[in-house]
């Protein structure tokens, strides 16, 4: 999905007077059909980021729809993701004095699909096991200056028995988090901002993000892909949290081989 962002906007007091004290963001859908937007205000403090504002909605043909937020940080960056060619953004920061002042934007180009793969066999812990977690790997130099970004893209299951599936944002997990390449993911370490857990089990606190059933037949295993952003879901990993995939049978045991995919922007 397209992103464009206003990368990091200085905003020191000047004789005690920031620059900016409201951004306005206005999203105009020129298209002839609906799109979808999702924008992210980030404090940025060194190395490490904040939210300071996050907005999802759609647009119909020919909407509109402004956003005005707070900007009292020395440090920030507003980006905006959207699913469709046609949507127009403007940026402006508005000063202590009501001025209007047009900010500019640039389009992120570089993004890749970053995946893993873990197969599970005949495991008898059927509730709540903890087969995959992502979390960004913090210590990630961006080459373009500008955050990464990092959604949820979708999953394939492959299951012999019916399951329930269940994202979960946060927590804590068990197991550990590697870097990549991987054995079965050959991806160089200073092309993604992720590192991936294979090893969990369980994932204990969180949220739920979404999550879903599929069927099995019993001594063959069928196949089931989701692709989450075509069904609205545009979760933006934080910093410092991790999202992890957990697996329910509703049999007796747990045979699966799941793949994980995360869309990368920069």
């Amino acid at each position: 999905m397209p992103t464009i962002t206003t990368r990091n906007l200085i905003n020191i007091p000047i004789q005690g007077i920031r620059p900016y004290v409201q951004v306005i963001v206005k999203v105009i859908n020129n298209n002839t059909s609906s799109g979808l937007c999702y924008l992210k205000g980030l404090v940025n403090n060194g190395s490490q980021q904040a939210a300071f504002a996050e907005d999802l909605f759609f647009l119909y043909a020919e909407e509109v729809i402004n956003r005005t937020y707070e900007v009292g940080y020395d440090n920030f960056q507003i980006n905006a993701v959207y699913s469709t060619i046609g949507l127009e953004f403007s940026f402006y920061g508005v000063d202590a004095e009501g001025l209007y002042t047009p900010i500019e934007t640039e389009e992120v180009n570089i993004s890749r699909i970053t995946s893993e793969i873990r197969s599970v066999k005949s495991i008898t812990q059927v509730d709540n096991y903890a087969v995959m977690s992502f979390r960004k790997n913090l210590s990630f130099t961006n080459p373009n200056g500008v955050a990464a970004s990092v959604y949820i893209e979708g999953l394939d299951i492959l299951t012999r028995n019916p399951i329930r599936y269940t994202l979960v944002q946060g927590g804590t997990t068990d197991g550990s988090f590697n870097r990549y390449p991987t054995p079965t993911t050959q991806i160089p370490a200073e092309e993604t901002a992720l590192e991936v857990n294979t090893t969990c089990t369980v994932v204990t606190n969180g949220r739920v993000v979404t999550q879903g059933t599929m069927t099995g037949i019993a001594g063959a295993f069928t196949n089931t892909s989701v692709s989450l952003m075509e069904e609205g879901v545009m979760l933006d990993l934080e910093d410092g949290d991790n999202l992890t995939l957990v697996i329910d049978s509703l049999m007796e045991d747990i045979d699966v081989v799941v793949t994980l995919r995360m869309l990368e922007q920069w």
